[in-house]
């Protein structure tokens, strides 16, 4: 009966596994996936394991995504293979319900790790069982802060993901509560000025103005964006308009365009990019009697972002050039 070798490589066993009968497969795995008995175990899993169950007791799966295949030779790469309590399982017939993917990448990265391993789930545990909830960035947030709101979440995603560097995820999300937590509870309370309801006029703004509000917060000038939420919100609420009000109105209602009026990724950029350009105003003339001197043709990405604007937009950037360079990670065998 073959053993696995650390000297063996991928083909190697791929080889090995292609010449054993379906019993032979069972002796060397050390139990038979195959159970009407519902029952739990300890395995110490090898390469040569992970390819036996693919091969022989992974007929009822979906198809492989090399995005997940991807996503876990990083975790690999970044955390090591951790143990996280989630156990392999296979059906009564003998075949396997969880942990496809995970099998695939410690047979091509050659890994060995003890897992729990689940026999007799029901053949039909896919369809009718409802799928536990995926975790998101405020559920490893809330672990550590029980403050922490959806709306808490919002905002930090608009921070970090318009730093331009990276992007909220489960595993960077205390990192980046830590860092910008101030900043969030500073641009949701200053957002309470404009967006008191769903009803108020700019709900649909809100991921934005969290945004602008949090990063102008961030760079040390979260007095100037609350001094122009409230004469924006003064021109809405009580028709106390300034210069810079009024033509930050003007624009949103003569000079949408593209910017406002096609995909969801554009809008979005188009009322920040223009929240932006009313923060660079209000920080030359607080009283708001100044133009908002914007048009559509600057409202692109290039130009807010170059050197010579000055903008905020630039600033709140953490590599406005373009310099930084990300490493290119684990190398998937997929």
């Amino acid at each position: 009966m073959i053993r696995y070798d650390e000297k063996m490589t991928t083909h190697d066993i791929e080889n090995e596994v292609s010449k054993l009968t379906k019993e032979e497969a069972i002796k060397i795995l050390g139990f038979n996936p195959s159970s009407n008995e519902y029952k739990t175990m300890m395995i110490e899993l090898d390469p040569l394991k992970a390819c036996i169950i693919l091969r022989f007791f992974n007929k009822d799966n979906r198809n492989f995504y090399k995005t997940q295949l991807k996503k876990i030779d990083n975790s690999i790469s970044e955390n090591g293979f951790r143990q996280n309590g989630e156990a392999m399982s296979f059906n009564v017939d003998g075949n396997l319900t969880e942990w496809q993917h995970r099998l695939d990448r410690v047979f091509y990265n050659l890994l060995t790790v003890k897992v729990p391993v689940v026999l007799g789930v029901d053949r039909e545990s896919f369809s009718k069982v409802a799928e536990p909830k995926k975790r998101s960035a405020i559920d490893q947030i809330y672990r550590r802060d029980k403050t922490a709101t959806k709306e808490d979440e919002t905002a930090l995603r608009q921070i970090v993901n318009r730093r331009g560097v990276e992007k909220l995820s489960l595993p960077n999300a205390l990192t980046m509560w830590d860092k910008y937590k101030t900043h969030v509870r500073h641009a949701r309370k200053v957002v309470k000025l404009l967006v008191k309801n769903k009803d108020d006029y700019f709900n649909s703004w809100k991921k934005e103005l969290l945004g602008v509000a949090g990063l102008m917060s961030y760079i040390g000038h979260g007095d100037d964006v609350k001094n122009l939420f409230e004469i924006l919100a003064n021109h809405k609420l009580r028709n106390d308009t300034t210069l810079l009000s009024r033509d930050f109105f003007d624009f949103v209602t003569n000079e949408t365009g593209s910017a406002f009026e096609t995909t969801n990724a554009e809008k979005s950029h188009g009322k920040f990019a223009l929240l932006c350009r009313a923060c660079d105003r209000i920080m030359k003339k607080s009283d708001g009697e100044i133009e908002l001197g914007f048009t559509q043709r600057n409202n692109t990405d290039a130009y807010m972002r170059a050197k010579s604007t000055g903008s905020v937009y630039r600033k709140f950037l953490e590599d406005p050039d373009g310099i930084v360079k990300k490493g290119s990670g684990f190398k998937s065998a997929a």
